[in-house]
């Protein structure tokens, strides 16, 4: 596994070593909203992006290993309005009940999905630095593998 796969980030979509809502927060709502080609890249890659290409950013968002982690919701279901908002929130630097306020699918809800428990699943995910080795198998930058739950 080469040292640059190793240190990725799973949010970081456009895999330029930062998690960024002006660039991977919205890389995520687009593809949410299914735009594919230039119209899901356009200015949202820089000369530092290791993915460059529409392409290797829907190939690296159809992983179902990092589908099932941006699922934040944890409903199943990878959704702009619910997963998609969570993402550019928490990016932004809004915390808590603000990062979820109206947003939780009525799946989760009906599962019993409270939003504290999707807040801690949304911070646990961005503050533990997941990232993916080459068997897409996901685990901390200590090596240990996490609960996502």
């Amino acid at each position: 596994m080469s040292e640059e796969r190793r240190k990725q980030l799973i949010l970081d979509i456009n895999n330029d070593g930062i998690v960024d809502a002006l660039s991977d927060g919205l890389l995520y709502m687009r593809y949410l909203f299914g735009l594919t080609g230039d119209d899901l890249t356009e200015d949202l890659v820089t000369k530092d992006s290791a993915r460059t290409t529409a392409d290797e950013i829907e190939a690296y968002l159809n992983d179902p290993k990092v589908q099932e982690l941006l699922d934040f919701d944890n409903d199943g279901t990878l959704d702009a309005l619910t997963d998609g908002m969570m993402v550019l929130r928490y990016t932004f630097g809004l915390t808590g009940d603000s990062v979820t306020k109206e947003v939780i699918s009525q799946t989760a809800k009906e599962m019993g999905m409270e939003s504290e428990e999707v807040f801690a699943r949304v911070q646990n995910i961005f503050d533990s630095k997941l990232q993916l080795n080459d068997a897409g198998a996901v685990y901390k930058e200590d090596g240990e593998i996490p609960s996502i739950e």
